[in-house]
């Protein structure tokens, strides 16, 4: 199954004197970076100017935080001095390093543990997904996982490493880390990375771990349309033929089908594996999928169906619009189609009650209702139903 990820809480950092830094990281999607470094220094009584190196040209000023790692702190931290320093051409300082200085009263001489705490643009993580098609679209292999990019000038070494989700996942502040305790493990959102994982995470890198490579599981494609606008985006009359028909399969997040695992956020690509080479059909972003659910993919767009949507009242100021879905083909074959069609506004209009519909239909918990028809070939299939506006 891959590199398994485990859920749990980090033991507290220590440091040790005459090492480096040691080094936290939780990272997010299209998010900053949270970088804690944890010093140990050896600091002479009384006022005391500090400096523990560079940080990278992608640092939010105003989330660098020095603080010291006690349970009664005594050092005050009296003045913070951020500065980009020279390099290159002056016209891009811009990507110069930040050399933040402190300005310190120290009780008394000693060895001090301090953390170092901000946050860095271009260094978060996101998944990756391969889906590999069989020629015949019957059999499909999934290939998940995990990039972390560090596009800054900063390297960390021995690094411990989580990756928080987007969705459902307390949100970062600038006096530290999330709390990892508050992860759940039916929506997990902390991903703690072993550490002999990435013993060196360089700068200006991207490091991948595998995380799902999956035999070939039995899929059966269907036509797709998804038809998200409410009444409100539509005309009276028709809308134009559109071509947003898609193949698609479903497939259930489990164990049964060779998965089971908590699926993160990321990018897909879908490739056709033919004889005569790889075909690329299309690429996307797979939504964050949890074990159990079931996990949708599209494969590729059909020109050879076309889908037009009409509505039109029943009555000048009446709040009953009648619907008509025509679905026209040109391919060879029976086929199933699956049409997802919201009734309402979207929340923009009060809430509608579906009538009088012609086929069997489900509702889903956005509002959309969807219909699962077979399109003869060469045909044209009507879809129709009545909305009610609900007092």
């Amino acid at each position: 199954m891959g590199i398994k990820l485990f859920l749990g809480i980090f033991l507290p950092l220590l440091g040790v004197h005459g090492q480096e830094p040691l080094t936290r990281l939780a990272l997010g999607i299209n998010e900053p970076g949270v970088v804690e470094r944890v010093y140990e220094r050896s600091l002479s009584e009384g006022s005391v100017m500090l400096s523990l190196g560079t940080l990278p040209a992608q640092v939010e000023l105003d989330s660098v935080v020095l603080r010291e790692i006690s349970d009664t702190p005594r050092i005050e931290v009296l003045s913070q001095h951020l500065e980009r320093v020279a390099c290159g051409d002056e016209t891009d300082r811009k990507q110069c390093p930040i050399l933040p200085t402190w300005a310190l009263r120290v009780p008394e001489a000693g060895i001090y543990t301090l953390k170092l705490c901000y946050l860095v643009q271009d260094l978060e993580w996101n998944g990756v997904y391969n889906f590999l098609l069989a020629p015949d679209m019957d059999a499909l292999r999934i290939q998940a996982a995990i990039s972390i990019q560090n596009l800054t000038a900063e390297q960390y070494n021995q690094p411990q490493i989580v990756l928080k989700q987007r969705s459902g996942v307390q949100q970062v502040s600038r006096a530290g880390l999330p709390n990892v305790a508050a992860a759940s493990p039916e929506f997990p959102g902390i991903y703690p990375i072993p550490r002999e994982n990435i013993a060196l995470l360089k700068a200006f890198t991207a490091t991948t771990l595998p995380i799902l490579d999956t035999p070939p599981l039995p899929v059966r494609p269907f036509l797709y349309f998804n038809d998200e606008r409410g009444i409100q985006s539509l005309y009276e009359g028709a809308i134009p033929f559109r071509n947003d028909v898609w193949w698609r399969i479903e497939i259930r997040n489990s164990e049964e089908n060779g998965l089971g695992v908590a699926l993160p956020t990321g990018s897909a690509r879908i490739v056709q594996e033919m004889a005569e080479g790889a075909l690329f059909l299309s690429a996307g972003d797979l939504m964050f999928t949890p074990s159990g659910q079931m996990l949708g993919i599209n494969l590729r767009n059909e020109t050879g169906v076309t889908v037009r949507r009409q509505f039109e009242r029943s009555g000048r100021g009446d709040s009953r619009l009648q619907h008509t879905v025509t679905i026209s083909s040109r391919l060879a074959d029976t086929h199933e189609m699956r049409l997802r069609i919201h009734p309402g506004g979207m929340g923009e209009v009060p809430s509608v009650k579906v009538v009088d519909a012609s086929d069997i239909y489900k509702v889903h918990d956005n509002g959309q209702i969807e219909f699962r028809i077979q399109l003869a070939p060469g045909a044209e299939r009507i879809v129709t139903f009545a909305t009610e506006v609900q007092s």
